[in-house]
């Protein structure tokens, strides 16, 4: 009994840290313009290097991704 009452202690602590974990994930919104004439720019890559996930803004620029407080983006456009 001893046993048991211990893994299930186990697995509700290791339960609550993934709740926890999850809980600091937001979605970020943002636009991407141009310094010189705040023109939209579609087509921007933008990676959340801790975790190599990514995005690419749409034909107004905009874009969405979600993040956790240890994020680093990098933004990134070819043309």
């Amino acid at each position: 009994m001893r046993k048991f009452l211990s893994i299930a202690f186990s697995l509700a602590l290791v339960l609550g840290i993934t709740v926890s974990a999850q809980s600091q994930q937001r979605v970020l919104r943002g636009k991407v313009t141009a310094s010189t004439d705040g023109l939209a720019i579609p087509g921007v890559t933008i990676l959340d290097k801790s975790n190599q996930t990514g995005t690419t803004t749409n034909v107004d620029g905009e874009y969405s991704i979600s993040v956790t407080d240890r994020s680093v983006l990098v933004f990134s456009f070819i043309g």
